[in-house]
């Protein structure tokens, strides 16, 4: 094994003492996040038995019901003139059968942008709208400005913090868990008290 690499010291004490232990529960980490794997995997493939067991029935129901709301609709619209409003109400339940407003449609294979070059190009500015938008670049090389803020805009900076356990290394060379499912370099589950120095203490 090579030489283990010195950890840096911590300032501050949680229940994870010292970065060894942080790296400990890195490694519980990933156990946890493995057997959830595994779960998962188990409950996908009861799921996919279940799906394939129904998939024939479900395939033939989809198609009656398919049919039967087609015939359904082609009454409506060739006798939507003799509907007294827009809601039919039967015995078992309602239909709604109406004219819905306009809208857009971009024709197949067109996108929007090339369609506003075309309709610029055309000179039809009067189907075109300018949107006018922050400058979020301007923004942030701004920094703290305090007339920003007043007006309502914040430069903020979050922090990200992610755990990533190398599961495939944790599946393959990590210790196996002792009789009580912990591995044995923390039985308790929880890194030990640290030892309090002979100067803290006060001793002599």
């Amino acid at each position: 094994m090579g030489k283990r690499k010195k950890l840096p010291e911590v300032t501050k004490r949680t229940a994870i003492q010292d970065f060894e232990n942080a790296d400990g529960r890195l490694l519980d980490l990933g156990k946890a996040q493995i057997a959830l794997q595994k779960l998962e995997a188990d409950m996908n493939i009861r799921i996919n038995g279940i799906k394939e067991q129904f998939a024939a029935k479900a395939i033939a129901l989809a198609t009656d019901a398919a049919h039967i709301e087609g015939e359904i609709k082609q009454f409506f619209e060739e006798n939507v003139g003799l509907m007294a409003g827009p809601i039919f109400k039967g015995s078992w339940g309602k239909i709604t059968y109406r004219l819905n407003p306009p809208k857009i449609t971009l024709l197949r294979g067109k996108k929007e942008a090339g369609i506003v070059a075309a309709l610029q190009a055309a000179g039809r500015d009067d189907v075109l709208r300018t949107t006018i938008v922050l400058n979020r670049q301007a923004i942030l090389e701004a920094g703290l400005d305090e007339e920003l803020d007043k007006l309502g805009v914040r430069v903020t900076r979050t922090q990200t913090f992610k755990a990533a356990p190398d599961l495939v290394k944790i599946a393959t060379q990590a210790p196996a868990p002792g009789r009580d499912g912990v591995a044995p370099h923390r039985a308790s589950g929880l890194p030990a008290p640290a030892q309090a120095s002979r100067k803290e203490t006060g001793a002599a």
